[in-house]
């Protein structure tokens, strides 16, 4: 009998650290395979952990719409501020172009725009694209 229980006691242990381990990556970005139980599909899912669920005392991460078993997640990149992680969801949700996510990161790192003053839209809406945005917020016009 006082085996049994030293068991079922590790058992508990060992359950207790798993779900630990799953509640310390709720805010973090993981990467994981999901496993379809139905037709044993694995799908490779990329994200924020939202919540941590526990089904037959095996914790699982809510990536989504998706449950990662904490034993899938093969990569886990922490520690990143709320901007990055918004950079993130945003490059996610709308399939960014390498230029968006180019400049994303420069605004993020504090780095001024390289392309300024070449007729890129200066945000004043008084860029015509000819040019000659003069980044002061009046645009020269040169007629030839």
């Amino acid at each position: 009998m006082a085996q049994f229980s030293s068991l079922e006691q590790m058992k508990n242990l060992n359950t207790t650290v798993q779900l630990s381990q799953a509640n310390s990556l709720i805010d973090k970005y993981v990467k994981g395979v999901a496993i379809n139980n139905t037709s044993g599909k694995q799908t490779e899912v990329l994200g924020i952990v939202d919540a941590v669920n526990l089904k037959n005392g095996v914790p699982y991460l809510v990536v989504g719409e998706q449950e990662i078993e904490l034993s899938s997640v093969s990569t886990v990149i922490s520690d990143f501020g709320s901007e990055t992680v918004a950079m993130i969801e945003a490059i996610e949700a709308s399939g960014a172009k390498i230029e968006e996510i180019e400049a994303l990161l420069r605004k993020l790192l504090g780095e001024e725009d390289p392309d300024a003053g070449d007729g890129t839209d200066t945000g004043d809406g008084t860029d015509t694209g000819d040019g000659t945005d003069t980044g002061d917020g009046s645009e020269e016009n040169i007629v030839e």
